[in-house]
């Protein structure tokens, strides 16, 4: 098959206000999967109890079906030119199989949009979270074009996405004969996963995990072959609800639940992919400068272990001890290991502020207790740094 053959021009735009299905919704239907909406799609949220998923990405492994992931194509003479000016990371440089993150920033420094951008030869490929629709992030880019020849084009519909995520990941990457690369090495490779024709990248979408990209009736034997690897090692297919728990604990931020407008990278400690020193003033470059300048930013994302009997909706104002304000609650997801809510805050940075407490303004008027801790959740709280591979 040619290099890149799998982002074909057959891409779909949906039906309008219907969600989107995963291409292997059959296969899920086999394993009795209960669902969930996320973004634009119907995903899974468990196979079985989500329990016994959550403690299969701690302990062991888990294999996800991440088709959900927002997948749009940027092509024309000048995309390089486009994204080199608007994103945060260096496109001049940019090399046929290389990964670059980067993000697009209102002039605050405010969060846009987070992509993954993969160079593949005649177009690049721009990888976001399923809480970054595509229409969105077209639309975020076309802002700012005047008569560029750039074009950016939904094309999620093409590939299946799957993922393989947990603390062995790396070991049944191994088992498998795949290489993802290493250390900060970021690349798209081919590769053969159960005799199909693949192609394999890690996203920080998912805590550096391998994700492999494959089409068409192919994308089902791959499937079946990462559910059978994953269970020789003792670990299960897992769903999204699983998943959102570890994300947190992991201090695994994404567009949309988390990053925002009303945050920055320098909040984020993503400052990594922020290229200050590139030749052209990306939008919020000034004010991110000034911000760092100082010591610290003026606001962190921080972890929350949250004292509730169920998830908060809507938006949480967090208060310091004393009544002053503090930030807003993001994510919240349930851990099993300490059998409690956790959360990301957005928290106004003041020392000693991790280990400290805060008050949840409740909806109803009432309030909850919140303790802060550092992001990710550290080991004597029972999360434990994973293993770069």
């Amino acid at each position: 098959m040619a290099e890149y053959d799998i982002w074909g021009n057959d891409s779909a735009q949906g039906d309008g206000d219907a969600l989107r299905k995963m291409p292997l919704s059959f296969e899920h239907n086999r394993l009795k999967a209960k669902r969930m909406t996320l973004g634009d799609y119907e995903v899974v949220a468990a196979y079985d109890k989500p329990k016994f998923e959550y403690h299969s990405l701690r302990r062991e492994v888990g294999v996800m079906d991440v088709s959900y992931l927002t997948f749009v194509r940027a092509s024309g003479s000048e995309r390089r030119e486009v994204l080199h000016k608007q994103l945060t990371a260096n496109f001049e440089s940019f090399q046929e199989g290389q990964l670059r993150r980067a993000f697009l920033l209102n002039d605050a420094g405010g969060f846009l949009a987070d992509v993954e951008v993969v160079a593949l030869g005649e177009f690049d490929l721009m990888v976001a979270p399923p809480t970054l629709p595509a229409d969105r992030l077209i639309s975020a880019m076309n802002r700012n074009l005047l008569m560029e020849d750039v074009s950016f084009e939904d094309t999620a519909d093409t590939v299946t996405a799957l993922a393989i995520v947990g603390e062995n990941k790396g070991w049944l990457a191994r088992a498998l004969g795949l290489d993802f690369g290493r250390g900060e090495e970021r690349t798209i490779r081919p590769a053969r996963v159960g005799g199909q024709s693949v192609h394999l990248f890690r996203s920080d979408y998912f805590g550096s995990a391998p994700i492999i990209l494959c089409r068409g009736a192919g994308a089902s034997t791959v499937w079946q072959t990462l559910v059978a690897a994953v269970r020789e090692l003792d670990g299960l297919p897992v769903g999204h609800e699983a998943f959102d728990a570890w994300r947190i604990e992991h201090g695994v931020l994404w567009y949309g639940p988390d990053l925002g407008t009303d945050s920055t990278p320098l909040d984020a400690d993503l400052a990594r992919c922020v290229d200050f020193a590139k030749d052209v003033s990306f939008p919020g470059r000034e004010a991110l400068l000034k911000v760092r300048q100082n010591a610290d930013p003026p606001q962190r994302f921080c972890g929350l272990i949250l004292d509730v009997q169920r998830p908060p909706e809507g938006t949480i104002p967090l208060r310091f001890s004393e009544g002053l304000p503090a930030g807003t609650l993001k994510s919240v997801g349930f851990s099993r290991q300490r059998n409690k809510y956790v959360g990301v805050g957005l928290i106004k940075w003041r020392d000693p502020l991790p280990w400290s407490p805060l008050i949840m303004m409740m909806p109803d008027g009432s309030t909850a207790d919140a303790s802060v801790v550092p992001l990710p959740f550290p080991e004597e709280l029972g999360i434990e740094e994973e293993a770069e591979f």
